[in-house]
């Protein structure tokens, strides 16, 4: 089924700093089991590298799909610091 209506992302009246360019992230953690079980220590990593090696004008977006509670708070909490643009 397609969408209707407007995205509310284009309404919204946010200012975002000029960006040269973004790195996105796709992160799926559905479960802390199995193969999933150091999956936060992953994402801590990588988010963290990132972080540390960030250049001017640099925006990091996270696309969480189908994540646990827990993999949703970790990402909460780097964008709750400002961490994340998206």
């Amino acid at each position: 089924a397609m969408r209707t209506g407007v995205n509310p992302a284009k309404e919204a009246d946010r200012r975002r700093e000029v960006t040269t360019h973004r790195v996105v992230i796709p992160v799926y953690v559905p479960r802390l089991e199995g193969y999933f079980a150091r999956a936060l220590e992953v994402i801590t990593a990588c988010l963290d590298s990132l972080v540390a090696t960030k250049t001017p004008g640099m925006a990091i977006t996270v696309v969480a799909n189908g994540c646990c509670p827990e993999a949703l708070a970790l990402l909460e909490g780097y964008a709750r610091r400002g961490v994340l643009d998206q």
